[in-house]
């Protein structure tokens, strides 16, 4: 049995409201106690007992964690992070008895965003999830191209280390526009950030001025299309 501890305490610090984890686990018992005690944890959990399987639905939904052992029947866990990473960025925990250093640097590599070892704790697993989730959370509040940052917590634009000075509409633009990339936001969407100030058919020019290192330019035609941002 590779579990120290069945005692734990379910932490409020971090808890998505929709968290859905996916738990990989060909140990029956470990499976079901790790479903049990995230869901207590307050997560939404579904599990399997074997690599293809979970494989198959870790590119099926868009769960928020993987938690996998390496040893799996049809698929093995390294099989399944080099081949998900080919395809997506869903944060995966690693739990594994193979301990030693090569491979937790190998599957580090490979793209794993944590390792436990086994035997592990309850109350680290708990943890080491919340990292994980919390440090996801971090990145999609930031968007970035090439030079320019926005930190939409602080509602910020940053080209460099300067600070971009804008109004509340350039802003909106620009956060439109970076966060979604390669894709092309439609005139109605333009159109409601700016309502009330132009109308369909006027032009948006928030010339967002010139800032060293890089001068950037937004020119707006409603309702023309215009390139999308290549992520």
């Amino acid at each position: 049995m590779f579990v120290n501890k069945l005692s734990y305490n379910v932490r409020q610090e971090y808890k998505g409201e929709t968290d859905m984890i996916l738990i990989i686990e060909d140990d029956s018992t470990i499976n079901s106690l790790l479903c049990g005690i995230l869901k207590k944890s307050g997560y939404e959990v579904e599990s399997c007992t074997d690599g293809l399987t979970g494989y198959n639905m870790a590119l099926d939904k868009d769960y928020q964690l993987i938690l996998m052992d390496l040893m799996l029947p049809m698929k093995s866990g390294e099989e399944i992070l080099r081949a998900l990473r080919e395809v997506k960025k869903t944060p995966v925990i690693v739990l594994s008895a193979k301990n030693d250093v090569h491979n937790r640097i190998e599957l580090l590599r490979l793209g794993a965003d944590d390792f436990i070892c086994k035997p592990f704790d309850i109350d680290e697993v708990i943890l080491r999830i919340e990292a994980v989730l919390r440090r996801v959370e971090d990145v999609k509040d930031v968007l970035t191209y090439k030079q320019m940052r926005i930190d939409k917590e602080a509602r910020r634009i940053f080209i460099g280390d300067d600070e971009l000075i804008c109004t509340a509409t350039e802003y909106a633009i620009l956060e439109l526009m970076l966060g979604n990339p390669g894709k092309v936001p439609t005139s109605l969407r333009f159109f409601s950030i700016a309502a009330g100030s132009v109308s369909p058919i006027s032009v948006i020019s928030p010339s967002v001025g010139k800032i060293s290192p890089a001068t950037i330019f937004i020119n707006v035609l409603l309702p023309a299309p215009f390139s999308p941002i290549k992520p």
